[in-house]
């Protein structure tokens, strides 16, 4: 993307300092552009930028300084993007649950500005993105207040965001702050929209969004395609917790996405993940090799998670008897699991964050008391 403005120097080095990423950046965008576009696309591309834009216009609006910098204000717009939503048909109750991205506010005003180059520069695509929508999506002609936020002012805006930009890089050291804020924000940018679509696809693309933003694991067997598990931010940006590092853990559901998704967080949380479809398979691997951890959903067909732990149960201790067990369950009470031999019940639909620190509370107290190792 190209644009031919009278620009700053610093906006002149953000540009050729991040060219290797403005085509992924500006991938989802331009694909609004082809024929055969629909709903579910244009919808999806506003659910993601809205989860990236909110938390950044947060994390900006509590970066000391910056407001007196630049008028932030008439640059935000993530409401406009949930106003675009809610004209799409997205109830309220949904975009209350869009997933945000994990943005906490800037340490310094050099960072911020990097971060608001990313989104700045994108405004240059809305207008082309705006036509091609309003012409082949008649029902997306009213929901494009977001693509219109810039207008006929998207000049003066740009210019005005170079000053600002030329008042904050004074010397060499805060123009290298700007432009590996930048650098980081586009890597962030690419990877959410990447993990969110290869993620989160609906079967269902008529009757709903393309993604089920909730911040939770379905529920065993729900077939509702508004209900897939969702993730509130970037692998990459899932820092390793040394405290579940080489923690053996036993995944057990009867879903492949689930265990596939609960594989793959608690894996960035440093753990060593194995996973079972079944009680049966799963006391199996017990045998073979006993986790330090079991989590198990309660609900499977061929033998339920109450089987598997009263099994676990009656063995030894030196067998993995004694092995803390956490159930998964949208339906049964904490007295039935417990009567059956589990530790805990962390409640369907699953937060991620909940069961990763019920995990770490058991991990905590092995340590001390030499349970696990």
């Amino acid at each position: 993307m190209a644009v031919a403005l009278n620009r700053s120097a610093t906006l002149a080095r953000l540009d050729r300092a991040t060219q290797s990423y403005h085509a992924d950046a500006d991938a989802p965008w331009l694909a609004l552009l082809a024929p055969n576009v629909h709903d579910r696309a244009y919808i999806n591309q506003l659910a993601v930028t809205y989860g990236f834009e909110a938390p950044l216009e947060s994390a900006l609006a509590y970066t000391d300084g910056l407001a007196d910098v630049i008028a932030l204000r008439t640059r935000f717009r993530a409401g406009l993007i949930a106003q675009d939503l809610l004209s799409m048909g997205v109830a309220p109750a949904k975009l209350s649950c869009l997933p945000h991205a994990s943005i906490t506010p800037f340490t310094e005003i050099a960072e911020a500005f990097g971060w608001m180059y990313v989104v700045e520069r994108a405004t240059h695509l809305h207008d082309e993105v705006r036509r091609s929508v309003a012409r082949r999506l008649p029902h997306a002609a009213r929901a494009t207040s977001f693509l219109c936020a810039a207008g006929s002012a998207a000049t003066v805006r740009w210019q005005t965001f170079g000053s600002a930009l030329d008042r904050v890089a004074r010397t060499p050291v805060m123009t290298t702050r700007i432009v590996d804020a930048a650098t980081e924000a586009f890597r962030y940018w690419v990877e959410w929209v990447e993990w969110t679509q290869h993620r989160f696809v609906a079967k269902n693309c008529d009757e709903h969004l393309a993604y089920a933003w909730h911040g939770e694991l379905p529920l065993s067997g729900q077939a509702s395609p508004t209900r897939y598990a969702s993730i509130v931010t970037t692998p990459s940006l899932f820092a390793p917790d040394a405290e579940l590092a080489g923690t053996r853990l036993l995944v057990v559901d009867d879903e492949p996405d689930v265990l596939e998704l609960l594989q793959e967080l608690l894996a960035m949380f440093g753990a060593t993940v194995v996973v079972a479809a079944s009680a049966d398979d799963a006391f199996k691997r017990i045998e073979q090799n006993a986790p330090d951890v079991l989590i198990s959903d309660v609900q499977m067909p061929g033998g339920s998670g109450l089987d598997l732990v009263r099994r676990l149960r009656a063995l030894p201790p030196t067998q993995g008897g004694r092995i803390p067990a956490i159930a998964l369950s949208g339906v049964s009470h904490a007295a039935e699991t417990r009567e059956a031999g589990f530790d805990l019940l962390v409640a369907k639909p699953v937060r991620v964050q909940v069961l990763v620190d019920t995990i770490r509370s058991f991990v905590l107290k092995a340590d001390t008391t030499g349970l696990l190792r």
